[in-house]
C-alpha cells in the first residue's frame, strides 16, 4: 500500500519496509493495538510525513525521518497527546499560532508549521489581551484541525502518487459549545464572509438523504433567481483569496437578494391588504396613483434584472467551473421557464454546494443521524475522495469535480468523554478524529474569556477588570462550595455552555445599584442559570438560600447584594412596577430590574391587570432577564400555574408581539422549517410560523443594549407551548434558533440571513422533570423556570382579582371555597380543578351579565356558573350528582342562593321563543338568516322533555362565553342531535365535521386542490389551420354536414365556424354563407352560462366538447385529406398534455369564522394531537385576526356570530382521553346514554332539595325516554310505549350477559330500529315479534330463546298493548 502511495518517492523496498516497521513500532510504543489504527490513517499519517520530508523539514540527521514520523503521530493521533516518544526525542511542543506575515497565519506545533491565508484580527478570540487567555487545550485542538484541512504540498519535482494536497475530514468529539466554538474561530480567521462561508448542518434522527446531499425541487422564478445567487454569493465567499473582486460580488449579491426578499414580503402583505379592504388594483390605476403595490412590483423587477446581469456576468476564474456552467446556461433555463412556468431544479445541499465551489461545512451531531442516510457520504469520505450525484440529472456520470478547498468537520457530543450514541464504525474510520477537551483548572479562563467578549461587543459601561475579578472569585467559590462532601450532590459541576452564558447577565440593569450593578447581575445569573438548573430533588429552597449567603459572604463581603436571592415581599405584590419620573425609567418592584421599554413610559400602567403573586413576579424577572441576555426560556410546571400569562404580560411590557405555536405530538421537522405547497400552477416554499416570525421581526438589532441607556429595542416573542410533546428528534430542529451569541441564522427557503437577537424563544412544558428523554435534547440550552402548583393563598388572591374585575362584586369567598374544596373532596380521581376553571367561571359570569341577557337575580347567576363549571364536566353520573348537591348546599349555607324558591333551569325552552330559562337572547346571539325556526328542513324528531330543555340551556349557556363546547357521552346520547337543535333555536348555520385518525389540519384549515385545465386556445389556432386545408377537398353538401356535425359537438363549434363561412364564401358568394341554425347557442369554451357556477364541471365540459370536436375532424380527414392526419394526430398529441393548476380551497374552520357560521366537530377524541392542538387558540375562545395569522387562516375579521362546538364519545373503538390542555381550555358537559335510565331508578329525591333541582339524572333520564319512545309511535300505539321500555330492559341486561360478536352492541339505538318498524308496519300486532326478533337477533339467536321466561311474558304484553291499534 505504501507502493501506491509514495511511488517513486522511496526508492527501495527495504527502505519502504523501513518505513513501514518505524510506524508500526510508534503505534505500538503509544499504547495501540493495530486494530484500533486503520489502514486509512496510516495513509494519511504517511501523506503528512512525506510532504515534509520533500521540503527537507527532517534535517540532515540520519534519525530525521524517524522524528518527523513522531512529530506527525503526535499530532494525528489522540493518545500522543502527552507521548513517551516525543519526550524520548526532545522535541519540544513549541505551540503557536501567530500572523506570520500579512495576508497568513501560523500553526505550530511539535517543530511542525502550516501556513494558512487569513488574518488573527478577524477573531476576536485573538485580540491581544485575550490570546494569552487561550487555554492550552483548546490551541492544541486548532492546531490539529489546521493539520488535517489544510494538508502541505509535496515540494515541487518530488514523485508522490494520489491527491493528497486534499483535505481530510474531521471527526470533532467534544463537549457542547466547545466544538462550534473551535470551527466558528477557524472560519474567522480564513474567511472575510465567514457568515456565507461556513455552512452550518444541523442534523438529527430524522434527517434524511436530500439534507445532506440534496434534491429536485420546484422552483419558481422568483427562488430560481436566489438560489443561483446565494450559490454564487457563497462560493466567492468561499474563496481562499483577499482580492477586491470577491468582496465586491458578495456585497453586490448579498444587497441584491435583499432587496429582492423584502420587496416580495412587502408585496404579499399589501395583496393581503387589498384582498381585506377590497380594492382592486386596477382601479388604482385608473385613478392615476402609482400606489405602494407598483412600486413594490418595480422594485421586485429591478432585483430580478440585476441578479440575472451578475448571474450571466460571472467572471471566469473568479468560481468554480460548475458555477460558471450553470451562468452560461442561464439564459437557456430562463427560456424554458418562460415556456413550463415552473422549473424542477436540483437543489444542492449547502455540503455539496461546497464540494462544488468550496467552504467549511459544519456536520452537528453526526452520530445521531441514521447510518442508512450517511452511507451517501462513504466515497467523498474515503482518502481519495469521489462524488457521484445520482440524484442530480444533469450530473456528468464520472462524478463531481471536488474543490481542493472544501472543508468538513462532522461534530460530536460528548459527555464524559463518551459519545452516546458512538459514531458507527464505517464512518469513523474514514474520518480524522481530533477529541476536543478542557481542563477544570482552564475553565475560569474560559469564563474570563467570555466576560471581556462580551463587555466589549455589547458596549457595556462597567470596569472590565472589576467585572472580570468578582466574575472568577464567585466561580472560585462556587467550586469549593460544591467540593464539600455535603454539597457534592446536589451542586452540579459547571459545563462551557453555563460558563459562556453567565457574563451575558451582564446586560441587566439595576435601579439605583451602580456601585454593586456587576455583583447584582453575576449573582442574578448565577440563582437563574445554575441554581435554577439544579434537580428539585437535591437542591430544596432552603439550601440554595443557605449556598448563597455562604458564596456573598466568602467572595463578596463588601457588596450588599444579599437581595438578589430574596423572594417578593408583600410591598412588591401589591406595586410590582414604579416608575421614577427622574430618569424616565420604569423597573420591577422586585429585584429592582429596569423594564426595558422603547419611547414613552408613560403609558405603562404602574398596576397590571393581573393580580400579581409571588411565582408570577418572580418568573417575571425571569423573563426580563431573557428580554436583556437573550436567553431562550423554559417555563415547566402543571397546567394553569401562570406560564402562558407570564409571557403575555412580558410581551405587554416590553411592548413587542408575540407569536405562539402550540405544540404536540405529531410536529415534525416541517413544522419547524417549512415545505412547498402548490400555489396557482407550481409550488412554492411556505415557511413555517416560526420561520416566517423570524423573517418578520427579526430586524437587524446589532446590539441588545441601544445607544440609549436602559433602553435595549423591542423584541418579538416566539412561544413554543407544550415542547415536551414534540418527540425528542424533532426538537433538534431548534437548536440553531436556542443560541444566544449566534450573529446570523439562515433560515431555510430564505436566501439573507437574520439576525435572531431581537427574538426571544421561550418555551412551555407541562413535564417538571427536565432530564427526561422528552426534553434531554434542547433542556441543556435554556434558562430554566420551574413552576409549581398555586398554594392555597395564592389561589385565593387570583380568584377574588379575577372576580373584581370581571363582575365588580366581592364573590371570592363562594369561589374560593367552592373551588378548593371541590377540588378536595375529588381528588381521589374523579377530578383536579385548576386556576382555568376558575377563569372559566369568571368568563361565564361576564358573558352571562351582559345587560339584557339575564332575567334572574345575580346570586342565582352565581349559582348557575358554578354548576356549569365545576357539576357538568365530570363524566362518571354519579360525581356529577355528588357535584351538584355539593354546590347547592354551599349556596343555601352562605346565604346565595335559596333554592326552594327558584329552579335553576326552568323548562321555558320552546321553538320560536328567545327564552332559554333564565337566558334572553341579546341582539348578536340570534343569526341573519329569517327562516330556521319554523323552516328547518327535515323531520322535526327534537323531543323536549325538562332533561332535553335542561341540556339547551347548559348549552346555551356556555355557548356564550365564546369557548369550544364539549359534548362528551356514550355513543347514542344524543349529543349532535341537541346542537342541531340550538342551531335552530339560535337560527344558525351549521357546518359539521366528522374527526378520525387521519385527520390533517388542512382539512380544517383549507389547502390547494388540484385542478386539470385543458390548454385549448393555443391548440385551436393550429386546428381552424388543419380545417381550413380539410375543407378543400369537401362539396358544399359536405362541408354543410361536417358544420353540422361541429354544432353537435358544440365545444368548438364557435371556434371554427369562421372558417367554415370563410370557406363556403369563397365557393358560393355571400349566399353560401353559413346560417347558424341556433344563433343563441354558444360554445362553452366562449361563453360559458351557469356551469361558471362549478370550475370543475365547466373544465370537465369544455375537455369533453373538445375531444368531440376533434373526432368529428379526425372522421373528415382520414375520408378526404389523409395526409393532414399527421399533423392532426400530433396536435392532439400535445393537447392531451394537460396542464396542472391549484385552486384555494377554503376549508370548513375558515368559512365558519369568516361567515359567522357554528362549526361541529364530530368524535374529537379521535383527532390527532396536532389538530388538537392547532385548534387551541379557537377552543380558548380569543381568536383575533392576528391570531387567525398564526394559524394560516386569511380573516380580516372574526365574525360575532361564530362558535365551536364539539362531540366525543369515549366507549367509541380508537378513542383517546382529551388531553389535560383541550380540557383546561374549553367548557365540558357530560351526558349519559338513554340507556343508563335502566340500569337502576332512585328511590326518592333529597328531601331538602327541590325536585326538579335535585332528582337523580336518571330519573331525568327515564322521563325523557319515556317521551322519546312515545313520540316514535304513532298515537294509536301509544300504549305499547312501557312495554317497550320493559323489554328493551331485559335485553339489554341479556346483551351484557352474553358474549357478543365483534363491534355490536344493544343500545337504545337498536330499540330505535325496532320503534321505527313497528310504526311503519301494516300488522304491528302480527310482525312485532318479527322485528324484534330481526333488531335483537344477536342477543338470542335461537327462535327457542324468546319462548323462555321472563322473555315470552314481556313478548306478549307488548302484543296485547298493540293488539287494539290500527294498522298505519
Amino acid at each position: 500500500r505504501m507502493t501506491s502511495v509514495l511511488g517513486s518517492a522511496v526508492p527501495s523496498e527495504d527502505d519502504r519496509k523501513s518505513v513501514s516497521d518505524e510506524m508500526i513500532k510508534i503505534v505500538m510504543e503509544a499504547g495501540y493495538s493495530l486494530e484500533e489504527v486503520t489502514l486509512r490513517q496510516f495513509i494519511r499519517w504517511t501523506r503528512r510525513a512525506w510532504a515534509d520530508y520533500s521540503h527537507g523539514c527532517s534535517g540532515d540527521s540520519e534519525d530525521g525521518w524517524r522524528n518527523l514520523l513522531r512529530q506527525h503521530a503526535a499530532i494525528l493521533f489522540s493518545k500522543f497527546r502527552t507521548p513517551k516518544t516525543i519526550a524520548d526525542c526532545q522535541i519540544p511542543e513549541g505551540l503557536e499560532v501567530v500572523q506570520h506575515q500579512p495576508g497568513t497565519v501560523r500553526f505550530s506545533m511539535y517543530g511542525l508549521s502550516r501556513s494558512v491565508p487569513g488574518e488573527l484580527s478577524r477573531s476576536p478570540l485573538f485580540a491581544e489581551d485575550i490570546q494569552k487567555l487561550l487555554p492550552k487545550r483548546f490551541l492544541r485542538t486548532l492546531v490539529r484541525l489546521v493539520f488535517a484541512l489544510f494538508p502541505k504540498e509535496p515540494a515541487s519535482g518530488s514523485s508522490c502518487k494520489g491527491s493528497f494536497p486534499l483535505p481530510e475530514p474531521v471527526l470533532l468529539m467534544g463537549p457542547t459549545s466547545y466544538k462550534s466554538l473551535l470551527v466558528e474561530t477557524l472560519a474567522r480567521i480564513v474567511f472575510v464572509n465567514w457568515q456565507y462561508a461556513l455552512r452550518v448542518i444541523p442534523l438529527s434522527p430524522k434527517t434524511e438523504t436530500d439534507t445532506i446531499i440534496g434534491a429536485l425541487q420546484p422552483f419558481t422564478w422568483r427562488r430560481l433567481l436566489l438560489y443561483i445567487a446565494v450559490v454564487i454569493r457563497n462560493a466567492a465567499a468561499a474563496a481562499i483569496t483577499t482580492s477586491p473582486d470577491f468582496a465586491a460580488l458578495v456585497e453586490r449579491l448579498t444587497t441584491t437578494c435583499e432587496k429582492l426578499e423584502r420587496a416580495y414580503f412587502s408585496q404579499q402583505k399589501t395583496k393581503a391588504t387589498e384582498a381585506e379592504h377590497g380594492i382592486p388594483k386596477e382601479s388604482q390605476q385608473k385613478a392615476g396613483a402609482v400606489d405602494a403595490v407598483s412600486a413594490l412590483l418595480n422594485s421586485i423587477a429591478e432585483a430580478e434584472r440585476t441578479l440575472v446581469k451578475e448571474i450571466r456576468e460571472v467572471r471566469e476564474g473568479l468560481i468554480s467551473p460548475h458555477l460558471q456552467a450553470l451562468a452560461r446556461n442561464f439564459p437557456e433555463t430562463e427560456e424554458k421557464y418562460e415556456q413550463h412556468k415552473q422549473l424542477y431544479w436540483f437543489r444542492a445541499s449547502p455540503l455539496v454546494e461546497a464540494v462544488h465551489s468550496g467552504g467549511l461545512v459544519e456536520l452537528q451531531d453526526m452520530n445521531l443521524v441514521n447510518s442508512a442516510n450517511l452511507e451517501r457520504l462513504n466515497s467523498l469520505l474515503e482518502v481519495d475522495p469521489v462524488l457521484t450525484l445520482s440524484e442530480d440529472p444533469g450530473s456528468r456520470a464520472e462524478g463531481v469535480t471536488i474543490s481542493r478547498h472544501f472543508w468538513v468537520v462532522a461534530t460530536v457530543r460528548t459527555r464524559g468523554g463518551v459519545a452516546t450514541p458512538e459514531v458507527a464504525e464505517p464512518f469513523a474510520s474514514r474520518m480524522t478524529t481530533i477529541l476536543a477537551e478542557y481542563d477544570d483548572c482552564e475553565l475560569a479562563n474560559v469564563l474570563e474569556i467570555a466576560a471581556r467578549l462580551e463587555i466589549r461587543a455589547s458596549h457595556l459601561s462597567f470596569d472590565e477588570e472589576k467585572a472580570v475579578k468578582s466574575l472568577r472569585v464567585l466561580h472560585e467559590g462556587y467550586r469549593n462550595i460544591r467540593t464539600s462532601s455535603d454539597r457534592q450532590l446536589a451542586m452540579g459541576e459547571l459545563t462551557v455552555s453555563q460558563l459562556v452564558r453567565w457574563p451575558l447577565f451582564l446586560r441587566v440593569r439595576f435601579h439605583n445599584a451602580a456601585d454593586d450593578a456587576i455583583e447584582a447581575a453575576l449573582l442574578l445569573g448565577l440563582r437563574f442559570l445554575i441554581f435554577d438548573s439544579l434537580p428539585s430533588t437535591g437542591a430544596s429552597p432552603d439550601l440554595i438560600k443557605e449556598i448563597s449567603n455562604q458564596l456573598i459572604s466568602q467572595c463578596l463581603p463588601k457588596a450588599s447584594v444579599a437581595w438578589v436571592f430574596d423572594t417578593p415581599a408583600e410591598e412588591d405584590l401589591n406595586v410590582p412596577y414604579r416608575h421614577e419620573k427622574a430618569t424616565n425609567t420604569i423597573f420591577l418592584s422586585y429585584l429592582k430590574i429596569v423594564i426595558p421599554k422603547s419611547g414613552s413610559v408613560a403609558g405603562l400602567p404602574a398596576h397590571s391587570e393581573l393580580q400579581m403573586v409571588p411565582s408570577l413576579l418572580h418568573n417575571l424577572a425571569r423573563g426580563l432577564c431573557a428580554f436583556y441576555t437573550g436567553l431562550p426560556l423554559l417555563l415547566s410546571g402543571p397546567c394553569a400555574t401562570g406560564k402562558t400569562v407570564c409571557v403575555k404580560e412580558l410581551v405587554r411590557l416590553m411592548g413587542g408581539t408575540v407569536v405562539s405555536i402550540h405544540c404536540s405530538g405529531d410536529f415534525t421537522e416541517h413544522e419547524f422549517k417549512g415545505s412547498f405547497v402548490p400555489v396557482a400552477n407550481s409550488f412554492d416554499w411556505q415557511p413555517s410560523v416560526l420561520v416566517e416570525a423570524y423573517c418578520t421581526h427579526a430586524n437587524g438589532v446589532a446590539s441588545f443594549i441601544t445607544d440609549t441607556p436602559l433602553n435595549p429595542k423591542p423584541k418579538a416573542v416566539v412561544l413554543l407551548e407544550d415542547i415536551d410533546q414534540v418527540e425528542a428528534a424533532v426538537q433538534l430542529f431548534l437548536l440553531p434558533f436556542l443560541d444566544p451569541r449566534r450573529e446570523v441564522l439562515f433560515l431555510e427557503g430564505q436566501a439573507s440571513p437574520v439576525n435572531p437577537r431581537s427574538i426571544i424563544l421561550i418555551a412551555t412544558c407541562t413535564t417538571t422533570d427536565l432530564s427526561s428523554a422528552a426534553m434531554q435534547t434542547v433542556e441543556g440550552h435554556f434558562m430554566e423556570s420551574r413552576m409549581d402548583i398555586l398554594s392555597t393563598w395564592e389561589l385565593s388572591v387570583i380568584l377574588s382579582h379575577l372576580l373584581l374585575t370581571s363582575i365588580s362584586d366581592n364573590l371570592g369567598k363562594l369561589l374560593h371555597s367552592l373551588h378548593h374544596e371541590l377540588s378536595k373532596k375529588f381528588d381521589q380521581g374523579l377530578a383536579t380543578f385548576n386556576l382555568r376553571d376558575a377563569i372559566k367561571f369568571c368568563d361565564l359570569l361576564r358573558s352571562l351579565g351582559v345587560p339584557g341577557r339575564c332575567s334572574c337575580s345575580p346570586n342565582l347567576l352565581v349559582g348557575l356558573s358554578a354548576l356549569l363549571v365545576y357539576a357538568e364536566g365530570h363524566p362518571r353520573l354519579q360525581d356529577r350528582e355528588t357535584a351538584r348537591k355539593f354546590i347547592l348546599d354551599k349556596l343555601r349555607e352562605l346565604g346565595i342562593l335559596d333554592v326552594k324558591k327558584e329552579q335553576l333551569f326552568p323548562a321555558e325552552v320552546s321553538r320560536g321563543s328567545k327564552i332559554f330559562g333564565h337566558i334572553q337572547l341579546v341582539e348578536g346571539d340570534l343569526g341573519a338568516e329569517p327562516e330556521g325556526l319554523e323552516d328547518r328542513e327535515g323531520p322535526d324528531t327534537f323531543v323536549y322533555t325538562w332533561y332535553s330543555a335542561r341540556l339547551l340551556q347548559i348549552i346555551a349557556m356556555m355557548s356564550t362565553s365564546r369557548r369550544m363546547v364539549v359534548v362528551e357521552g356514550p355513543t347514542c346520547s344524543g349529543k349532535t342531535e341537541v346542537l342541531g337543535e340550538l342551531a335552530v333555536l339560535f337560527r344558525q348555520k351549521v357546518l359539521t365535521v366528522s374527526l378520525h385518525s387521519e385527520t390533517e389540519v388542512s382539512d380544517l384549515r383549507g389547502g390547494y386542490a388540484a385542478l386539470i385545465v385543458d390548454n385549448t386556445e393555443p391548440c385551436s389556432e393550429e386546428l381552424n389551420v388543419i380545417v381550413g386545408q380539410l375543407l378543400k377537398h369537401m362539396t358544399h353538401k359536405e362541408i354543410m354536414d361536417f358544420s353540422a356535425e361541429l354544432i353537435t359537438a358544440d365545444g368548438s363549434a364557435g371556434l371554427l365556424q369562421a372558417t367554415v363561412s370563410q370557406a363556403l364564401h369563397q365557393r358560393d358568394g355571400p349566399s353560401g354563407e353559413l346560417e347558424h341554425p341556433t344563433t343563441a347557442q354558444q360554445s362553452l369554451l366562449t361563453a360559458p352560462t351557469a356551469a361558471d357556477d362549478d370550475e370543475g364541471q365547466l373544465l370537465e365540459l369544455q375537455r369533453t366538447s373538445w375531444r368531440a370536436t376533434v373526432d368529428a375532424v379526425r372522421t373528415r380527414v382520414k375520408c378526404h385529406a389523409s395526409d393532414l392526419l399527421e399533423p392532426l394526430e400530433d396536435l392532439i398529441q400535445r393537447q392531451n398534455l394537460e396542464r396542472h393548476t391549484f385552486f384555494a380551497a377554503e376549508g370548513p374552520l375558515l368559512r365558519a369564522i369568516r361567515e359567522g357560521l357554528w362549526l361541529i366537530l364530530e368524535n374529537l377524541n379521535l383527532a390527532p394531537p396536532l389538530v388538537l392542538s392547532y385548534l387551541r387558540p379557537a377552543m380558548e375562545g380569543n381568536l383575533t385576526p392576528e391570531v387567525c395569522k398564526a394559524m394560516r387562516l386569511d380573516v380580516r375579521e372574526v365574525h360575532p356570530n361564530f362558535r365551536l362546538f364539539a362531540t366525543a364519545s369515549p366507549s367509541r373503538e380508537g378513542s383517546n382521553p382529551l388531553p389535560p390542555a383541550v380540557l383546561s381550555s374549553a367548557l365540558r358537559v357530560c351526558v349519559s346514554s338513554l340507556d343508563e335510565a335502566l340500569r337502576g331508578i332512585h328511590q326518592e329525591p333529597t328531601p331538602s332539595h327541590s325536585p326538579a333541582d335535585a332528582a337523580p339524572e336518571r330519573e331525568w333520564l327515564r322521563e325523557h325516554l319515556k317521551a322519546v319512545v312515545q313520540e316514535s309511535l304513532p298515537g294509536t300505539l301509544a300504549a305499547a310505549a312501557e312495554p317497550f321500555i320493559q323489554l328493551h330492559k331485559a335485553l339489554l341486561a341479556k346483551g351484557r350477559a352474553v358474549e357478543l360478536p365483534e363491534g355490536f352492541e344493544v343500545t337504545f339505538r337498536t330499540l330505535h330500529h325496532a320503534l321505527t318498524a313497528v310504526a311503519a308496519s301494516q300488522d304491528p300486532h302480527g310482525e312485532v315479534e318479527e322485528i324484534l326478533q330481526s333488531c335483537y337477533g344477536t342477543v338470542l339467536p335461537k327462535p327457542s330463546q324468546w319462548k323462555e321466561a321472563p322473555i315470552r311474558g314481556l313478548v306478549e304484553n307488548l302484543q296485547a298493548s298493540l293488539s287494539g291499534a290500527a294498522p298505519c
